[in-house]
């Protein structure tokens, strides 16, 4: 252990004192004189263990931005797997086989309606099974599309040539689509004078409604 030796300027006498003692002065052991000790570098103190930080705690949601996160995900979710299930579409044996319906049934149905196989009649009758046809797969493709979305089946069942836009470009339904197909392309004009004359009917009769002519 080293000692400190202090030497008094009143009596020139050393006292030794141990380097590790308390006090800032200490008296001469000779003449009783206090005698400063000099300053002593402090004992390095070890550092402290960095404390781990705490996770920021999440941000509470409310139960209905909780309800609404969760219908926004369903339907981005829904969405991505109807566009994976259509990039999928490869050349099989099903497939080819819906493709050989779909031209077999498009030309006889379209051979019986625009040649003179069927008497005028007969032809008229055809027709008539044809639309009916179309108003049936129509509804389907409604049903279909309520399944899918409310607001998809909302269009479809009231905005014109809408349920073909989404039979052919948003649903996954491939035979839905050869059977609507194959009765579409033969009585297309057909079905488009109709809708132009279910059109015009209902202008009549609002206007008939609102006294206006129109």
């Amino acid at each position: 252990m080293a000692d400190i030796v202090l030497k008094c300027r009143q009596c020139a006498k050393e006292t030794a004192v141990s380097e590790y003692v308390e006090a800032d002065a200490i008296p001469c052991r000779s003449c009783g004189k206090l005698l400063k000790l000099p300053a002593r570098a402090s004992a390095p103190q070890a550092p402290r263990a960095k404390e781990p930080e705490k996770a920021a705690a999440p941000a509470s949601v409310l139960p209905a931005e909780r309800s609404t996160m969760t219908a926004f995900r369903a339907v981005e979710e829904r969405s991505k797997k109807r566009k994976k299930r259509r990039a999928v579409w490869t050349w099989t044996p099903n497939s080819a086989l819906l493709l050989a319906i779909f031209i077999a049934g498009t030309l006889i149905l379209s051979l019986f309606r625009y040649t003179g196989i069927l008497a005028d009649s007969d032809k008229d009758i055809y027709i008539k099974f044809g639309m009916f046809a179309l108003l049936v797969g129509h509804l389907t493709i409604c049903v279909d599309a309520f399944n899918d979305n409310i607001m998809q089946g909302v269009l479809c069942l009231f905005v014109p040539f809408y349920s073909i836009y989404y039979l052919f470009a948003e649903t996954d339904s491939f035979l839905l689509r050869v059977i609507i197909g194959i009765f579409l392309l033969p009585f297309s004009p057909d079905y488009v004078v109709m809708a132009y004359n279910i059109g015009k009917n209902i202008l009549a009769f609002v206007s008939k409604l609102g006294g206006a002519d129109y």
